[in-house]
């Protein structure tokens, strides 16, 4: 927070309204909808050009079809981890993927996995 990479940011009601509003127009999609504390990070990530890290495809499908939060960069866990096996700073992606999802009793889909050059995750 010191060097001013991470910010603890609060809500006011132009926030909460915009972020109802991304509910709102994500509930009336044939798609998941955002949850509200995920939509609040989605209006923050649009308002401060930052990234958004999260799980919810709502969100995702909101970046899609809504215009005004179409610029927006989100990153799901599993973007993250990708990121730092990159980096080096992991050394066993799939491990780690595995360890995530175990942890966090989080699954993603096997196009995804398979994005990543995982196959299978079963037996390992």
């Amino acid at each position: 927070m010191s060097n001013g990479r991470i910010k603890v940011l609060g809500e006011n009601s132009e926030t909460r309204n915009r972020a109802l509003n991304v509910v709102d127009k994500t509930r009336s999609l044939p798609v998941r909808s955002a949850d509200y504390p995920e939509a609040v990070c989605l209006v923050f990530g649009k308002e401060l050009s930052i990234d958004v890290l999260t799980e919810n495809g709502g969100v995702f499908s909101a970046i899609e079809m809504i215009d005004e939060y179409q610029g927006v960069r989100a990153l799901r866990g599993i973007d993250v981890l990708f990121n730092l096996s990159g980096k080096g700073i992991i050394h066993d992606f799939k491990k780690e993927i595995l360890n995530y999802m175990r942890l966090t009793k989080h699954s993603y889909t096997r196009d995804l996995l398979g994005k990543y050059g995982i196959q299978t995750w079963e037996n390992t």
